[in-house]
């Protein structure tokens, strides 16, 4: 869109062709909490599930790498409620076709299944299988749109550049399947994101201490357990690097759906990279595969009170488990009700603080993080959980970097904190 021309003093004459020009705008505290608030790329947000459920989304990648979604799932003679994060990674394609897909695909190993008691291992095994076959499924697309290319159909190369590109990115996810019926919940995760259960010690969600139930183990480089199954699996060759954070031929995690170099042969990667556009194969990669979208799945009784927190991998850079449980607690003493509805989208509820703590950038962090949460720093302002611990994760009192972190426009603000989704659900 052309925009009139302009003059300047008479001796300069320029005309652009820009409806949108990009800035970086220096935040007020309440402009970074409007920014905050409309930094939501979970459009289902407002769908109820029975669980009282807040979710927030702050999105720093463009387009979000991050998608969540929340569903119901309607078994043989009970009902599952799913709350997944798939945090994707070299691109957006494969974790927003999850975020389509992944509930209907796990529909039709659920839908017929009843588990009898917490030591029934049916639900288990079909929610693995369900993730196995859905990344095979969708590398066996990609793997036909080669013998679709460069034929007389016009639409061939698109449909297979658009085959190829959620196998050419990559993606974690971390799925909770809840069976009201039992009030049992499966937690499974691929990659880095986590889940943790908050359990009052004296019953009562608003004045007691959490005992903090850890649901899920990051897989990734800084996970003994998982960087000596891959090399137990490759014993001829070492994929590991030998330095922190010990990635797997270059990449952080140690399991994803997609990355199709690191599970195709080279032979196929080479193809897909000349008919495709897919990536180059790495070199040293000889005997794939070396991520698999296998999950590890736990199982829990829920008992009434208990508050599930569900995130990426963008909020426990800079949060550990028991500091969620710390801003979790200060948050239900300002905000619980009982039982917890869904939240709106108001403005913070400060009382007139807005005190700025001081701090200091951090260098000597394992995972090249600036800063990390501080309790000293907790705020209970936002009455939607999800965007309370945000909001803890970037600054909290520390209003100078909250504000900073805001300022920056999205994709400049991925060099500074990644995207980060967040589900937090009361039972």
């Amino acid at each position: 869109m052309a925009v009139e021309p302009q003059t300047f003093a008479g001796r300069a004459t320029w005309q652009h062709f820009y409806d949108h020009e990009p800035s970086f705008d220096v935040l007020s505290l309440e402009e970074a909490d409007r920014k905050l608030i409309e930094s939501n790329d979970a459009k289902d947000d407002h769908m109820k599930i029975g669980t009282p459920t807040h979710t927030k989304v702050l999105a720093t990648s463009q387009p979000c790498e991050d998608t969540v979604v929340k569903g119901r799932i309607e078994g043989a003679n009970c009902t599952y409620e799913v709350l997944a994060i798939f945090d994707g990674h070299a691109g957006w394609a494969l974790s927003w076709k999850m975020r389509k897909e992944m509930i209907p695909w796990l529909a039709k190993y659920l839908g017929s299944n009843d588990a009898s008691d917490i030591e029934s291992d049916g639900v288990v095994a079909s929610i693995k299988e369900a993730f196995t076959s859905y990344d095979k499924h969708i590398h066996d697309e990609a793997i036909k749109a080669l013998d679709l290319v460069h034929n007389k159909d016009v639409n061939a190369l698109a449909r297979g550049w658009a085959a190829m590109a959620p196998v050419n990115a990559g993606s974690c996810a971390l799925v909770c399947v809840y069976d009201t019926k039992q009030s049992i919940l499966y937690t499974a995760v691929v990659g880095d994101s986590r889940a943790i259960l908050l359990r009052p010690q004296d019953g009562r969600r608003q004045n007691s201490p959490y005992l903090v139930n850890t649901l899920s183990v990051d897989q990734n480089g800084y996970n003994a357990a998982e960087t000596e199954r891959v090399r137990s699996e490759h014993q001829e060759e070492d994929p590991i690097e030998d330095k922190k954070p010990y990635r797997t031929l270059g990449i952080m995690v140690t399991r994803a759906f997609g990355d199709h170099r690191y599970k195709l042969s080279q032979e196929l990667v080479k193809s897909m990279e000349k008919k495709l556009k897919g990536f180059a194969p790495i070199e040293k990669a000889l005997t794939p595969p070396y991520l698999k979208a296998e999950p590890e799945v736990s199982v829990t009784k829920i008992q009434k009170g208990d508050i599930l927190v569900m995130a990426s991998d963008g909020l426990w850079d800079y949060m550990t488990n028991e500091g969620a449980a710390q801003c979790m607690q200060k948050w239900m003493k300002h905000f619980a009700s009982s039982p917890v509805q869904d939240p709106g989208m108001i403005l913070p509820q400060r009382a007139g603080d807005t005190i700025n703590r001081p701090f200091e950038f951090e260098t000597n962090n394992d995972d090249d993080s600036c800063w990390k949460f501080e309790s000293e720093s907790i705020v209970a302002e936002d009455d939607n959980a999800a965007m309370s611990l945000i909001r803890n994760a970037i600054g909290g009192s520390r209003r100078e970097l909250f504000t900073a972190v805001m300022s920056v426009p999205a994709p400049l603000r991925r060099n500074v904190v990644d995207d980060i989704s967040v589900h937090v659900a009361f039972f």
